[in-house]
């Protein structure tokens, strides 16, 4: 089915719905309304002949296809709610630089300081949109699209789609003058979803993890503090590259074992926590997106929700023996998902250290050249962002892509130091190389 800027679901006009549980965790953890108000940047250089006007057009039929994109965060009686504005007439905003003296470097430069700048740029949650786009006109075949957008519109986990279904409606635009795009099961319907299925799932698996999480705790790192520390502080990032050859040998492991390459690294990251540690029995919190319907699947939106992993090891150093069980409990956590509702009753389970692993596979965000098109799609460098990891202490973070794999982190300095980050990263490359030479 199709769907024209006029047929948006009116049901979405001015709903209010409550944030889900990891949002809300997020608007706490964050300073709710005082400090929650950042807008990430995503921008891309394009390059070759471009139509201003219908990338304009495309960028409003995008909006009016995805209400999640038209929310505002308002106050009711000092909670926050999600308000989803109408389908109103959306305008890229449009700043010509072609005529300017400067050099397309220094023009660049400009922009990367404006992006940058927009950063610190405090926004009234309830009236400015938390997702704007704009486009820099550098020369007649040279273009700079930045899209922002805030945390709580979009996980990490779906924010390519803005701009695959972007490309796709301006090429549609292009070639055949419509730009047929598919209906979706919207943001608002998911979150009505949800919190139907949230008071089933509180009643039917509250027991299951009330037993499963009995005399548990986080993970607790030797040597660190365990008093509170201040919400906001500075936060570093360290990273190490697995080389192709590496990442080849651990896909085929997972390939042939038939077990996905993140459990192969959960398990690495579990066996560095029980030696590093001194703990056999612990919880790793990580986050999946809750889409567990095939309608559900191409919805944007914020969905992702704390997933808890109960790490029960043995004295065995079986590599093996490790991937079973953490795939076991894996398994098990995801039958008993229940939207975040043990983890709101249970913060402190996740809220120091975090867990997460995205997949980021080629053309998700910029395609290649295509006649369909017209003009190239390159990522535009940015300024470095400083990370901000409000409510965590430490995040370990497996990023797989097409040839290679990344372990990363994003820590408090004042609370974890920068060495431990770095020895973590290494001893975790050195677990995941011997594993993938060892015979099966």
């Amino acid at each position: 089915m199709k769907r024209d800027s006029q047929d948006a679901p009116e049901a979405t006009v001015g709903e209010e719905i409550p944030l889900l549980a990891f949002q809300r965790f997020i608007w706490d953890a964050w300073g709710g309304n005082d400090e929650l108000h950042l807008r990430w940047p995503n921008s891309f250089l394009l390059i070759g002949p471009l139509s201003a006007e219908l990338l304009s057009k495309s960028m409003e039929l995008v909006v009016v296809n995805n209400d999640a994109l038209r929310i505002r965060v308002v106050l009711i009686h000092g909670e926050p709610r999600l308000r989803f504005a109408p389908p109103e007439e959306y305008h890229l905003e449009i700043v010509d630089l072609s005529n300017s003296t400067k050099t397309v470097n220094e023009l660049e430069e400009r922009i990367r300081c404006e992006i940058h700048a927009e950063l610190f740029f405090k926004i009234a949650l309830e009236v400015a949109p938390l997702f704007k786009t704009r486009l820099y006109k550098l020369a007649e075949q040279r273009h700079v699209l930045v899209g922002w957008r805030h945390h709580l519109l979009m996980d990490g986990y779906d924010q390519h789609r803005v701009w695959q279904e972007l490309w796709a409606s301006y090429a549609n635009l292009l070639n055949n003058g419509v730009s047929n795009l598919e209906k979706r099961m919207q943001y608002s319907e998911y979150c009505a979803w949800q919190a139907a299925n949230s008071v089933v799932c509180s009643n039917s698996r509250q027991m299951y993890w009330k037993r499963r999480l009995a005399g548990t705790s986080g993970i607790i790192w030797p040597g660190l503090s365990s008093n509170p520390v201040p919400r906001f502080g500075p936060s570093e990032t360290a990273q190490c590259v697995i080389d192709q050859t590496l990442t080849w040998k651990l896909r085929e492991r997972a390939r042939h074992s038939r077990i996905h390459l993140q459990a192969y690294v959960l398990a690495a990251y579990a066996s560095l926590i029980r030696d590093w540690c001194n703990q056999r029995d612990f919880v790793i919190a990580t986050m999946m997106t809750a889409r567990v319907k095939k309608e559900q699947l191409s919805i944007l939106g914020y969905l992702v929700q704390p997933l808890y992993l109960r790490v029960q090891l043995g004295h065995s150093h079986e590599f093996d023996e490790v991937v079973t069980t953490v795939s076991r409990e894996y398994i098990g956590s995801l039958e008993h998902m229940d939207f975040g509702q043990v983890a709101s009753e249970q913060p402190h389970l996740h809220s120091r250290t975090l867990f997460q692993w995205q997949r980021t596979f080629g053309e998700q965000v910029t395609p290649a050249k295509s006649p369909t098109l017209g003009f190239r799609v390159e990522e535009f460098a940015q300024q470095p962002i400083p990370p901000r990891i409000g409510g965590f202490d430490f995040l370990f973070a497996g990023l797989e892509a097409d040839n290679e794999l990344t372990l990363a982190t994003a820590f408090r300095p004042d609370v974890f130091p920068r060495n431990i980050a770095n020895q973590l990263l290494q001893e975790m490359w050195d677990r995941l190389e011997r594993f993938s030479d060892s015979r099966d």
